[in-house]
C-alpha cells in the first residue's frame, strides 16, 4: 500500500447543494478547483500561449467571449444567452479580434459529454476571476450548446448611449447594471491596435495595444478611479475619434453617480461578482441550471479499477480533503483509512499509510491529498467503502467518518471494470483503431441476463464542424463481445472499432442497457501504449 500528501490550492465559491458521489459535474469541478498545484487541470494561466500563439491576457479575453455570447439574449423571447453560439458568430464585425478564437482553443480539448462549451466559457471566466485576483462568482452548470449562430446585436464602441442601453435591457440588464457591467468587464486586458486602429495610436501591429487601466492582469476598480481622476488611459475614454468613446459615455450617465459608487473597491467587487454571476446564468429559457457547485469536504477519485491475470481486484485511487474540515489539524498528522463492503455486505478495513510531501502556495482554499493502492479478492468485489481519519498523535482522537452523504458510502462498480493494461489505441494510421477490453462478473449477469446486460462501449466521436473550431460530438453505443477467456468469475469482452483522428483526444465509458455509463474516460491515455495480449 502506498500514500502520498499533496498540499495545492484551489479558489472555490460555497454552495448549497448535497454533494453525493460520483455527480454529474464532477469534470467540472475538477477543471475549476484544481487548476493549480501539484495535481492540475484546466486552463487558467493569467498569460497563456495557446497552441503556438503568441502570449496574450487569456482572462480578459475569456471575461469578453463570455459577454458577447451572453448579452444578444432576448428576455422576451428567452432565447440566447450563455450558449456558445459564439462559435459560429466569428465573421460578425461585432466579434473582432483573436480574443474568440483563443478562448474557444482554449477551451476546445475539454469538451466532452459531460462538459458543455457554454459550461466551459462560464467557468473560465469564473476562474479567471479569481486567477486576477476579482471576486469568486458562484458556478452552476447545466448549459446546452447551441447548434446554429444566434441573433447579433453585441453594442459597438460607436455606438450611443440610447443604442447600448436597449442591447442591456433587452438582455434583462438595467442602465445602472450596463455601466458596471462595462467597468467590470474593462478591467482586464487592452484594446489591440490590429483589431480597433481608431482607438490605438501609431501603426497598427501585433505589438501597439493600449491597456484600460494601468493595473490590466488585475482585477480591481482602478478603471473606474482613474476615470473619476481624469487620469485614465483607456482608449474607449481618451481616443482621438470621439465616435469611438462608448466608455466615456457610459460612465458619465446620471452625471458619474453609478461610477462614484463603483469608486469604493469593496462596492466594485461586490457588483461585478453579482452581476457577472448573472450574466453567465443568462441562458435559453429551456435550460435548468444546477445548484451553485461547492467545495466538499472529502472527494475520492478511482484511478485503477482492474481484474488482474490472477483473478484478483487491483483498486487504487487518491482521496482530496478539503484543509477546513481538518478544523486546524495538520493534515501529516491524519492517519486515513478506506473501510470496504463487499458484495456479501461484509465489511474490512484497508489502512492506508501517511507520506507527507510538501506545496507551497497561497489562496483561500487548500487541498490535502492522499493515495491508496490494495489488491481485493476477485470472489468478493467491491460494493462501495466509506473513509474515515483520526489524528495520529493524539490517543483518544476523534473518528471522523465520510460516508457520501449518508448514501451507506462511495459506490465501486466490480461488476464491470475496464481493462487498461488489454485496451489501445493505435494511431500509426487513420483512420486509428481503437481496442477496448472489460472484465464482467459471471455471477452478476448470469445467461438468461447477459445479452441484454452485457457490456456497452459509449464512445463520444468528435466530428469536425467547417467553419467552427470546436466539433461536434456524436455520441456512439457499441455492444462488446464475449470472447473465450475468463478470469475467475469473470468473462472477458472486447471491442475494436475505427476512430477518426479528431476522436483521438475524445473520451469514452463503459455501461449496460440496465446500467447507463457513468465514468468518464480519456483516449488519449491509450495513444501512447500497446495492447497486450489477452
Amino acid at each position: 500500500m502506498k500514500l502520498a500528501c499533496i498540499i495545492f490550492i484551489a479558489l472555490w465559491h460555497p454552495g448549497i447543494a448535497t454533494y453525493v458521489w460520483p455527480a454529474r459535474f464532477d469534470y467540472l469541478e475538477d477543471l475549476y478547483a484544481m487548476y493549480i498545484g501539484s495535481i492540475k487541470s484546466g486552463f487558467t494561466d493569467r498569460n497563456h500561449s495557446g497552441r503556438g500563439l503568441r502570449p496574450i491576457e487569456n482572462a480578459a479575453e475569456r471575461v469578453r467571449t463570455a459577454f458577447h455570447d451572453s448579452i444578444t439574449y432576448s428576455k422576451k423571447t428567452r432565447r440566447g444567452g450563455l450558449d456558445a453560439s459564439i462559435m459560429f458568430e466569428l465573421d460578425r464585425d461585432e466579434n473582432k479580434g483573436a480574443a474568440f478564437n483563443n478562448t474557444l482553443n482554449a477551451v476546445r480539448d475539454l469538451v466532452t459529454a459531460k462538459s458543455s462549451v457554454a459550461d466551459l466559457l462560464a467557468l473560465s471566466l469564473a476562474a479567471s476571476s479569481v486567477t486576477c485576483e476579482g471576486p469568486q462568482i458562484p458556478l452552476r452548470f447545466g448549459r446546452i450548446d447551441a447548434q446554429a449562430a444566434g441573433p447579433a446585436g453585441v453594442p459597438l464602441p460607436t455606438d450611443s448611449v440610447e443604442v447600448a442601453t436597449r442591447a442591456f435591457v433587452n438582455a434583462g440588464f438595467t442602465q445602472e447594471e450596463m455601466i458596471t457591467l462595462v467597468a467590470c468587464g474593462h478591467t482586464l486586458g487592452r484594446v489591440h491596435s490590429v483589431d480597433f486602429p481608431n482607438l490605438v495610436e501609431g501603426a497598427p501591429s501585433q505589438e501597439n495595444n493600449a491597456d484600460f487601466d494601468t493595473t490590466r492582469l488585475k482585477f480591481d476598480n482602478l478603471v473606474v478611479t482613474e476615470f473619476l481622476s481624469n487620469n485614465t488611459k483607456n482608449p474607449l475614454v481618451i481616443a482621438k475619434d470621439e465616435t469611438f468613446h462608448s466608455d466615456k459615455r457610459i460612465f458619465s450617465i446620471g452625471n458619474r453617480a453609478v461610477m462614484q459608487k463603483l469608486n469604493d473597491p469593496t462596492t466594485y467587487q461586490k457588483q461585478c461578482a453579482t452581476l457577472l454571476e448573472r450574466m453567465i446564468n443568462t441562458v435559453p429559457g429551456n435550460v435548468k441550471l444546477s445548484a451553485p457547485v461547492a467545495p466538499i469536504d472529502m472527494k475520492p477519485y478511482i484511478t485503477t479499477l482492474q481484474l488482474q491475470d490472477d483473478g484478483n481486484i487491483l483498486f487504487e485511487g487518491r482521496l482530496r480533503f478539503r484543509s477546513a474540515s481538518f478544523a486546524g489539524q495538520d493534515p501529516k498528522d491524519l492517519a486515513v483509512s478506506l473501510r470496504l463492503t463487499t458484495f456479501d455486505r461484509s465489511k474490512t478495513n484497508l489502512v492506508v499509510q501517511a507520506a507527507p510531501a510538501t506545496f507551497s502556495s497561497s489562496a483561500n482554499e487548500v487541498f490535502a491529498w492522499f493515495e491508496f493502492s490494495t489488491v481485493v479478492a476477485g470472489r468478493g468485489g467491491i460494493r462501495s467503502f466509506e473513509v474515515q481519519t483520526k489524528s495520529k498523535s493524539q490517543a483518544k482522537a476523534r473518528v471522523v467518518t465520510y460516508n457520501n452523504a449518508g448514501t451507506g458510502g462511495y459506490p465501486v462498480n466490480t461488476n464491470i471494470m475496464y481493462q487498461l493494461t488489454n485496451s489501445c489505441l493505435d494511431t500509426s494510421a487513420s483512420p486509428g483503431k481503437l481496442t477496448i477490453v472489460a472484465a464482467m462478473r459471471r455471477s452478476r449477469f448470469g445467461p438468461r441476463r447477459g445479452a441484454r446486460a452485457g457490456p456497452q462501449l459509449h464512445l463520444s466521436r468528435l466530428v469536425p464542424r467547417p467553419g467552427v473550431m470546436i466539433p461536434r460530438l456524436q455520441a456512439d453505443v457499441l455492444r462488446m463481445q464475449k470472447t473465450q477467456k475468463q478470469i475467475g468469475q469473470y468473462d472477458i469482452y472486447r471491442i475494436e472499432t475505427q476512430l477518426e483522428s479528431p476522436s483521438w483526444s475524445s473520451t469514452f465509458a463503459l455501461g449496460t442497457m440496465r446500467r447507463p455509463a457513468r465514468d468518464l474516460l480519456f483516449l488519449k491515455e491509450l495513444s501512447a501504449k500497446k495492447c497486450e495480449e489477452l
